[in-house]
């Protein structure tokens, strides 16, 4: 009687003996050698490697699936506070200083230009929004002094508050809202390029994104162009120094009131960038 085989003390020593009849053939048709396993055991944790890399690769050239950045709030509320607080602040500290009110609010609107002026120049590209807020800046500026009218100067923002709504309203009737650019660039802020145009990409496909991309722009328009006759009316009826302060805190609480609606609706309608 043949004696029977002792098993290997190692599971694994049949795997890598060339001899084995259980050895599945190679690329060649040949049994695998032990050449043969070696490299298997060496390319496989590479392959998989260069698997998962190539994904990372789809993922982040396409913005989804890659791991989002922090979002850059200073980048989103840095202007919000340099073209309101800072001016605020010159126009009292000037005007404290025994400056005139037409000197306080020339210097508190250089400002918000140098802001503007210096975005355009960091995107090495033509800003329109930035580029049309200098030049009514500097067209109300040249009236006010022209016409030697304070309260001409201090209303002058609410023309371009004015004139901003209606450029609102405009782009919806054009089929291009402002809020899109506007959102694909604060998409662009929190999650880099990819995410800003997978963003942008849902106007495209959804019907329910573009109604509600048009909603938002329609009530931002309305809203600034209430905003500039609360100003007008507020820089001729109120002393000249409470103008300044008093459009701020108007404007602050309308912006509130706007902003919040926003939000509201577009996280009940899947519209946030």
């Amino acid at each position: 009687m043949n004696r029977p085989t002792r098993p290997s003390a190692n599971p694994h020593a049949t795997a890598f003996n060339s001899n084995s009849a259980d050895d599945p053939p190679n690329a060649t048709g040949e049994k695998r050698t032990e050449a043969d396993h070696t490299e298997a055991r060496t390319a496989g944790p590479d392959r998989a490697e260069a698997n998962r890399a190539e994904v990372r690769g789809v993922a982040d050239s396409s913005g989804v699936g890659a791991v989002k950045p922090r979002a850059r709030w200073g980048a989103v509320l840095g202007p919000v506070v340099v073209d309101l607080v800072l001016p605020l602040l010159i126009f009292y500290g000037l005007r404290q200083a025994g400056v005139g009110v037409v000197g306080a609010t020339l210097a508190g609107s250089v400002i918000p230009v140098l802001r503007t002026a210096y975005s355009i120049v960091r995107g090495r590209k033509a800003d329109w929004m930035a580029v049309f807020m200098i030049v009514a800046l500097a067209v109300g500026t040249i009236a006010s002094l022209a016409m030697h009218s304070p309260r001409m100067l201090l209303a002058k923002d609410g023309v371009i508050t004015a004139l901003c709504g209606l450029w609102m309203l405009g782009t919806v009737a054009l089929g291009k809202p402002l809020l899109l650019a506007i959102g694909r660039g604060i998409a662009e802020a929190k999650r880099g390029k990819g995410g800003g145009e997978v963003w942008a990409s849902r106007w495209d496909r959804e019907p329910r994104f573009r109604h509600g991309i048009q909603l938002i722009t329609v009530v931002w328009g309305v809203g600034l162009v209430f905003d500039a006759v609360v100003r007008v009316v507020i820089a001729y009826a109120l002393p000249l120094d409470a103008v300044p302060g008093v459009t701020t805190v108007q404007w602050i609480v309308l912006f509130v009131l706007l902003y919040g609606f926003m939000m509201i609706y577009s996280r009940q309608n899947e519209l946030l960038a």
